[in-house]
């Protein structure tokens, strides 16, 4: 989507819908996001798993998220995101799994 940042190296964000989705498969999950430049999306994101080799094969599980641009200011409950923990500017992030390039002075284990 116009004005959704993807990463280029590395992980994205933990708190994209995409990742809630993996975690509850079969079950359709729509979210308010915000990125941290303020623009908002709606996502809707859903998960199955299948075991292309029958049931002596690996189970696997694939995920989708779409993602559609909200005009005007992000809705209220929109769940703060990022594009990845490495170019992320939000110093208060729960998920955080390593320090960003953007907050040199983080404190242990990667947390602002």
């Amino acid at each position: 989507a116009q004005g959704f940042a993807l990463p280029r190296p590395g992980d994205s964000c933990a708190l994209w819908p995409l990742y809630h989705a993996l975690a509850v498969p079969q079950v359709a999950l729509a979210r308010a996001v915000v990125t941290p430049e303020g623009r908002g999306f709606r996502t809707l994101s859903y998960a199955q798993r299948h075991q292309p080799r029958g049931l002596d094969g690996p189970l696997l599980t694939d995920a989708l998220m779409l993602l559609i641009p909200v005009d005007g200011p992000a809705p209220a409950d929109a769940l703060p995101i990022g594009p990845a923990c490495r170019i992320c500017p939000r110093i208060d992030c729960p998920a955080r799994r390593e320090v960003s390039i953007l907050m040199p002075q983080a404190g242990p284990g990667g947390r602002a």
